[in-house]
């Protein structure tokens, strides 16, 4: 197997930032496989109930909103995307599966979240931390559209494994604990959780296989 070059490492860090074009949408596909059980642990985290309104921040091309939509009766899901390539993929997706009625999805810039004060009782998002411009003002819009009592579930890649992975030198800022929390207390969120995780996954130039360590914060309001 070709060695990857800096080229393909940046190549790749900027499609997973915001997937375009034909290669876009292979990276995509690639996303959703590798992050499959971290897209299901998350969404297990959230104990989706009757008449839950979701919000995922970062959906991707949207393949795993079928399972969510089936884990529970009359939920609503919206989803947030920087990417109009991955807004069309996943309004496209759902449209074939008969999902348009109860599912949304709106492009936006990565900063303010277009949706008034409240809105949902659930929201996730998974791998998306590290390409937050300005994370704290983030963490405070989530709060501001998330209901009380209402719960929001964060997964990432912890930065050890990160740092092991030559395409996050382009454009990631990474976290461990010591650094996730203090993001946190500087924000409107207060208690959360946090668990740990390990897997084994294919690594996304195809380069082999990689021990990945992640974690899924849980946060209420």
């Amino acid at each position: 197997m070709k060695e990857a070059t800096e080229e393909d490492n940046k190549m790749l860090a900027a499609q997973l930032r915001e997937p375009e074009g034909d290669i876009g949408i292979e990276v995509a596909k690639v996303m959703n496989q590798t992050n499959e059980s971290m897209i299901n642990q998350t969404v297990d985290s959230l104990d989706l109930a009757m008449h839950d309104v979701i919000l995922e921040i970062g959906h991707g091309n949207g393949r795993h909103v079928k399972s969510i939509m089936e884990t529970n009766s009359n939920l609503l899901y919206f989803g947030l995307d920087i990417s109009e390539l991955m807004h069309r993929e996943a309004k496209f997706y759902c449209g074939e599966l008969g999902l348009s009625e109860s599912t949304e999805f709106v492009l936006y810039n990565g900063l303010i979240i277009p949706f008034p004060k409240e809105r949902f009782t659930k929201i996730f998002t998974v791998n998306t931390l590290y390409f937050w411009e300005k994370p704290i003002l983030f963490l405070n819009e989530i709060h501001r559209v998330l209901a009380k009592g209402g719960k929001l579930s964060i997964a990432f890649v912890s930065k050890k494994t990160m740092e092991d992975l030559a395409f996050t030198k382009y454009g990631f800022y990474k976290y461990n604990q010591e650094e996730f929390h203090a993001l946190i207390e500087q924000s409107e969120f207060n208690e959360y959780g946090l668990t740990k995780y390990s897997e084994r996954i294919e690594g996304k130039l195809g380069d082999g296989f990689v021990d990945r360590e992640y974690f899924i914060a849980e946060l209420t309001k």
